[in-house]
Order: structure tokens, then C-alpha cells, then sequence
């Protein structure tokens, strides 16, 4: 484009010609425009595609400005802001203070515990009359141990009775049924009469000479004190009830010489199914003290007899009551004791043989 000042502005007229050849200006015989140099002149399209719009410019200005202020305000912030290490000398981090505050929620949960235990808890005085104390409760199972002992002991009395009382069931059966095997035999003195209840079938043996009053034999023990040995009618039995048979005072014999003793016995066994036992044979005394009348007493140990289970069985033992007894007298007898748990003798011979 070319402006052009003058005083005043005229019309004009002005033919362009567009041929082959270029373009004619005709202006009307006016003198031409000077030439006007395009170069200095651009296009729309180039315009766009070298410059930014006026509004774009104004927009990015917009957006430098608020970057502009934001870095002002980020510049604020970090210069308000602590370096990590800063941070932490200062500050405690996230875990730990999780961590202290698990530790917190759990000493809360332990006190609220502790709290609700303290008001379910007892007082002393409330205690007291609630419970027994430990000294209280150590007596009383002392006491049921005490008694639980003395239960379990009677019990076992109770079995071992029970025991003794079938074994003497049996022992009293089988008796019953020997008496046809093994008949009784009674000793007695030419013309002394039969005593009232003795078994049919026994069989009576008298001797020439009365054995009562013989010297060198005691006399049957059918015979003897009945103060310590229970009668069967075969014999005697020996037992916890009945601990001893010893002959009579006016039936003690000399001392002197040597004599032969023979038992014939039952045994049904022990409590515990022992099939022997032991018998303590003594010697008997005669024995008076001032002002009392003479009676039998037990002097020294013969020996332990040994006993075994069965029915009519035999025992033998020698006898030297001068030697087995420095005490003894001038005459002299024997004293047998109940094994456990008893003894039954049907027949005790004992003669001099020496």
C-alpha cells in the first residue's frame, strides 16, 4: 500500500487492463503512482504462520503471569519449608507415631481391664465371708484324705472279713464231707462215758490206763479248758476270736525228759491265698503270785510252726522243755497260738518218749 498527502482529494479515474502482456494502468492521463515495493509486505497466510495473534499473546502473557505468581507463591512455601533432616531432628514419623499410637489404644484397652476387674473384685472383709481361706481349705482335704483313707482300709477289712468267711464256708463243707473219709476219734479212759452230742460215727478209742491222769501223755484236747479255743466238734478252731489253746492247770505234765508232739490240722490259706503260715508254739507255767491262786501262763517260745493249707494234715516236733525253757518249772504244758486267719486242730497227741 502507498499513502500520499495533498492539500485536497480529487476523484479519479483509473482503467487497469489486465492482458497477456501484464497489467495496464490507466488512470486518465494522471501522472502514475510511484512504484510500490512489495517486498516489504506480507501476506495474510504468511502473517499467520510467522506471528502469534495478538490474543494468544495476550493469553500466554496471562498464563507467564499466573506462573509467575505461583512460582512467587512455591518460592514462599519452600523458604517456609524444612529440609528432611530439619524435619527429623523436629518431628516424629508416621510409623512411629502409629506405633505409639497402637501402644496407647492397647495400655487403654489393659486399664479398661483392670478396671473392669477392680469392680468385680472383692474386698477383703467380703472375702472373708464369701470363702474359705487356704488353711481352711488345707484342713478340710486333710480331713477328706484322712477319711478316704479309713474308707479304703475298712473296705479292704470288709473283703478280707468277707474272704475269711467264705474260706470258713468252704473249710466247714469240706469238713462235713471228711467226716465219712476222716471220722473223729475220741480218746477216753476205760469206763468213762460217752459225752452227750458226739457224732455218730466217731470212733472211740479207749486206753488201759486213764490217759487223764497219765504222766508221760497229756490228756485229748477234747479235754482242755475251752477258755480260749472255740469246739467243733472235730477238734477246736483258732482264730482272731479265739486265740489259744492251753491245756488246764491239773493237766500240766513232769518237765523232765524229752516228748514227742503230733497235730493234726486244717488250714484253708491265708487272707490273700497264702498257702502257709506261721503258729507260735510256747511253753506253758505254771505260775502264782502272793495272794492269788496258781493259774497258766506263757513262758518261753518253742518254735514257729510252720502250717500248711490243705484238710487233715499231720505236724511232728520233738520237745525238750527244760531246754527250751530256763524258767520252766517242774511241770510244764504247751500254749499255741492262732495263725491268720484260722486254724483248725482236730487232734494234739503229746507223749514222753524219753
Amino acid at each position: 500500500m502507498s499513502e500520499e498527502k495533498s492539500s485536497q482529494c480529487l476523484p479519479s479515474q483509473v482503467t487497469i487492463n489486465i492482458g497477456t502482456s501484464g497489467v495496464k494502468i490507466n488512470d486518465g492521463g494522471q501522472p502514475s503512482a510511484p512504484a510500490v515495493d512489495l517486498t516489504k509486505y506480507v501476506t495474510r497466510e504468511a502473517a499467520d504462520s510467522l506471528y502469534a495473534p495478538r490474543t494468544q499473546v495476550e493469553a500466554l502473557s496471562s498464563v507467564a503471569t499466573s506462573a509467575q505468581s505461583t512460582a512467587d507463591g512455591a518460592k514462599a512455601l519452600a523458604g517456609k519449608a524444612l529440609t528432611k533432616e530439619a524435619a527429623d531432628a523436629t518431628y516424629t514419623p508416621k510409623t512411629q507415631t502409629a506405633a505409639m499410637g497402637d501402644s496407647i489404644r492397647a495400655a487403654r484397652a489393659v486399664a479398661d481391664e483392670a478396671k473392669a476387674a477392680a469392680g468385680a473384685a472383692l474386698t477383703k472383709s467380703a472375702a472373708d465371708e464369701a470363702y474359705a481361706t487356704k488353711g481352711q481349705v488345707s484342713a478340710m482335704g486333710d480331713s477328706i484324705r484322712a477319711t478316704r483313707s479309713a474308707a479304703e482300709q475298712t473296705k479292704a477289712y470288709g473283703e478280707a472279713t468277707k474272704r475269711i468267711a467264705e474260706h470258713a464256708e468252704e473249710l466247714t463243707q469240706a469238713l462235713a464231707r471228711n467226716l465219712a473219709v476222716f471220722p473223729r476219734v475220741l480218746r477216753l479212759d476205760k469206763g468213762q462215758a460217752v459225752p452227750a452230742g458226739t457224732p455218730l460215727g466217731t470212733v472211740i478209742v479207749r486206753t488201759e490206763r486213764a490217759i487223764s491222769n497219765a504222766d508221760d501223755l497229756f490228756p485229748p484236747i477234747g479235754e482242755w479248758p475251752k477258755i480260749s479255743a472255740a469246739d467243733t466238734g472235730d477238734g477246736v478252731r483258732l482264730d482272731f476270736q479265739h486265740p489259744a489253746l492251753v491245756p488246764g492247770l491239773d493237766q500240766l505234765k513232769p518237765s523232765d525228759g524229752k516228748w514227742l508232739m503230733t497235730m493234726h490240722y486244717s488250714f484253708p490259706g491265708g487272707n490273700f491265698g497264702e498257702e502257709e503260715a506261721q503258729v507260735n508254739l510256747w511253753t506253758a507255767r505254771r505260775y502264782q503270785e502272793e495272794g492269788h491262786p496258781p493259774q497258766v501262763d506263757q513262758g518261753s517260745k518253742i518254735a514257729d510252726l510252720t502250717v500248711r493249707k490243705g484238710d487233715h494234715l499231720e505236724l511232728s516236733l520233738e520237745i525238750e522243755p527244760k531246754k527250751v525253757d530256763e524258767k520252766i518249772g517242774d511241770v510244764w504244758g504247751v500254749w499255741l497260738d492262732a495263725p491268720i486267719p484260722v486254724l483248725y486242730v482236730h487232734d494234739l497227741v503229746i507223749r514222753k518218749i524219753a
